[in-house]
């Protein structure tokens, strides 16, 4: 008996030293998603807080106020300066800082302008940037509604992004207000 015991040890140290192998391995893994999504929550709720700051800025430019796109554009510029990328997986990250890059350049021109038809103009380019981000990273389950209008910029066309499938047209305002369509539904 002694010697079957002495025999089935070394099986025994084996099968221990496994298991604890794989749930260290599961303990890593589970660590790395949890970052990963930790990461992406980051990511998500800087995206969503974009989001909402550009749609502050959309309705200002369907409204013609000049001074309040400005003002929101400011804020907006905020909000990109203030990601840490750090928070960010490094692909992500990559990612979110070619599209911000582009973004901060086209909001400090919005803030800084006083015109609300040049202001309009590259609210067409921040749109862009903005619309690479949300379908890059999804930020909620609201629907986002891709909406275009063909007569813009002397009928050369333009889209925006809206929280409300009712068109408000950013190009126009008051000028014609629901001149669009719903392009696509993100």
């Amino acid at each position: 008996m002694k010697k079957i015991f002495l025999m089935t040890l070394p099986f025994f140290f084996a099968a221990a030293f496994i298991s604890c192998q794989q749930s260290g391995q599961v303990a890593e893994k589970t660590a790395q998603t949890s970052s990963e999504s930790s990461d992406q929550g980051y990511l998500k709720a800087q995206v969503q807080k974009l989001l909402n700051q550009y749609f502050v800025l959309k309705d200002a430019l369907v409204a013609t106020q000049a001074e309040e796109s400005a003002t929101a554009a400011a804020s907006l510029l905020q909000i990109l300066k203030e990601a840490d990328a750090s928070q960010m997986d490094a692909a992500d990250a990559a990612v979110y800082l070619t599209h911000s890059e582009q973004m901060q350049t086209a909001v400090a021109q919005i803030a800084t302008e006083i015109d609300v038809e040049a202001q309009r103009v590259t609210f067409e380019q921040l749109t862009a940037e903005m619309l690479a981000l949300v379908k890059a990273f999804k930020p909620s389950d609201e629907t986002i509604y891709y909406q275009y209008c063909p007569m813009a910029f002397d009928f050369k066309g333009a889209y925006w992004l809206s929280n409300e499938k009712k068109v408000m047209n950013p190009y126009f305002g008051d000028k014609m207000l629901h001149c669009g369509k719903v392009a696509e539904e993100i």
